[in-house]
């Protein structure tokens, strides 16, 4: 499998950029993060949203704004919680509209929640318990199609006491409001502890790449990095019960060990190609490096352009295009905010390119 030792093609670094003051969307005070999702929740409203989720240290919202960076809705999900919330956004009940999958980042039973546009009102459809009442920790997740059955399902992860990786399925009958788990596996060998970052995409850049294959290519695979104490990647098939390792490898140089040097990662076709690109970002570093998955070949790193001390984890989040013709020419954007450090957080984006993944076309803040 490819290693550090691998040339990265196409290399490019981004150079520091000078960011004017955004006060939306932003952080919420000093030694605060966010977490961020992108995409069109509103009905009736064709462009895309930021959907926002506050870092630990504060009450717990979640935030929608629209392009021109205007609030629009928020709410509180898990009460008087202030330990931090992910956001993600997937058609988990198979009614064509996103819903909004919110998730507690720690320091309380770990919970997730979906809510939806109702009516021009934010509604909570339904929620679970993943990992058990005794579970407080951070709960990652990500949404995609991963068992090929067309809804998006809820993928959950932990953060901490192993690397156990769920797939949650709503009812069909309960319209959002029932959630069932379809699939279990483990992220890494029994004896790492440290956590898993997840995400969601279609690795395969044709239906042909393996004929002998049975299964269809209308389905994702699910990304599992190694959250601490290395930058391991693995991805897993999980359309058939039983998972099926697709690949295995370091994304970073694996003497870089340490407690904290983990990776956070995100995938979506940001070059207007079939197949996913996949971005990983090095935990202390603002470094993102993109990658082909299906083989480990690197495309190339760049530099997020946030202060060397903005703090510890980028979270980033890729916007699923419903405008066609901007997904045939143009591709993806990806967004990128910092998950905690002193600085405001305003959003980055990096726009797609035909044929240039996002991160290689220069960026700008939002909104």
């Amino acid at each position: 499998m490819p290693n550090e030792n691998n040339t990265l093609k196409n290399s490019a670094k981004l150079g520091v950029e000078v960011l004017e003051a955004r006060t939306v969307p932003a952080a919420f005070g000093p030694n605060r993060g966010l977490s961020i999702a992108v995409g069109d929740v509103i009905p009736g409203v064709t462009s895309y949203e930021y959907v926002t989720g506050t870092g630990p240290g504060t009450q717990a919202l979640v935030r929608v704004f629209d392009q021109a960076g205007i609030l629009k809705y928020q709410v509180n999900p898990f009460g008087d919680y202030s330990g931090g919330v992910f956001v993600a956004l997937g058609d988990v009940n198979l009614d064509g509209q996103k819903e909004i999958v919110v998730s507690t980042a720690g320091g309380t039973t770990g919970r997730v929640k979906v809510y939806q546009f109702v009516n021009n009102q934010l509604r909570e459809l339904g929620g679970f318990v993943p990992f058990g009442p005794n579970y407080v920790g951070a709960v990652q997740i990500a949404t995609g199609n991963v068992t090929g059955d067309r809804a998006d399902e809820i993928v959950v992860g932990l953060s901490r006491n192993g690397s156990t990786v769920k797939v949650f399925s709503a009812d069909p009958l309960s319209s959002g409001s029932v959630y069932f788990e379809t699939r279990k596996i483990r992220g890494f060998e029994l004896a790492y502890k440290g956590g898993v970052s997840i995400a969601v995409g279609n690795i395969d850049g044709t239906e042909n790449n393996f004929p002998s294959d049975p299964y269809n290519y209308d389905y994702e695979e699910i990304m599992i990095g190694k959250a601490r104490q290395e930058p391991r990647i693995r991805i897993v098939d999980v359309q058939a019960p039983a998972s099926n390792t697709r690949a295995n490898y370091f994304v970073f140089d694996p003497n870089i060990k340490n407690a904290d040097r983990g990776i956070t990662v995100v995938a979506g076709s940001t070059d207007a190609r079939r197949g996913v690109e996949m971005y990983v970002a090095l935990n202390l570093s603002n470094v993102v490096r993109v990658f082909d998955p299906n083989n480990g070949v690197p495309y190339g790193e760049f530099t997020v352009p946030y202060p060397t001390n903005f703090g510890t984890i980028l979270n980033m989040t890729i916007n699923d295009l419903d405008d066609d013709v901007l997904r045939i020419y143009r591709g993806s954007d990806l967004f990128v905010v910092a998950g905690d450090g002193p600085d405001v957080q305003i959003p980055i984006i990096f726009p797609g390119k035909l044929s240039v993944p996002a991160g290689f076309n220069g960026s700008r803040p939002a909104p």
